[in-house]
């Protein structure tokens, strides 16, 4: 009897450890800037903050270094040389973001903020079998007439561009 009730409080303890459903990610983010020599601040606190969103999801999250957006050839390169180590490393997914800006208008073009940004696409490829599972394309909508914190209106961006990535993982 004791016997039978040790291993049901032990399924009952990891039976939900099993059904965890944890990914392992790789994002690549290219910056798509041609006044832009250097990685724009806004991109690190964007790639920094997907990789909290997507931990606090219970997914293993890992980037690859920014790259400057020049063209698709040049994308294909550092996305090739990505997948294949993503590939190396046991990865599940691959999720490329592209941040597209246009910083013309802005006071301090070199500041952390939305404004600057006109869309960010993204994508995502399952590693083994290098296979496109999801895409999309969010256009952020800065808060600056409500007087948000900059870096607080990117992490809220980063949260609803995750959902939505995240979303796209599962179909």
């Amino acid at each position: 009897m004791k016997k039978h009730i040790f291993l049901t409080l032990l399924l009952l303890c990891f039976l939900p450890l099993s059904m965890a459903n944890a990914s392992s990610i790789v994002f690549q983010f290219f910056q798509n800037d041609k006044s832009a020599e250097n990685i724009l601040e806004t991109t690190k606190l964007l790639n920094q903050d997907i990789l909290s969103e997507f931990f606090e999801y219970g997914d293993i999250a890992c980037d690859a270094p920014a790259a400057i957006f020049l063209d698709e050839e040049s994308c294909d390169e550092v996305t090739d040389k990505t997948l294949k180590e993503a590939a190396d490393s046991y990865m599940d997914y691959l999720v490329i973001i592209k941040i597209n800006y246009d910083r013309t208008n802005l006071l301090n073009p070199d500041s952390v903020q939305l404004a600057g940004i006109t869309s960010v696409d993204w994508s995502s490829i399952k590693v083994r079998v290098n296979e496109s599972v999801g895409s999309g394309r969010i256009k952020p909508v800065p808060q600056a007439k409500l007087k948000v914190d900059s870096a607080k209106e990117v992490e809220q961006f980063v949260a609803q561009m995750a959902k939505e990535i995240k979303i796209g993982l599962k179909k």
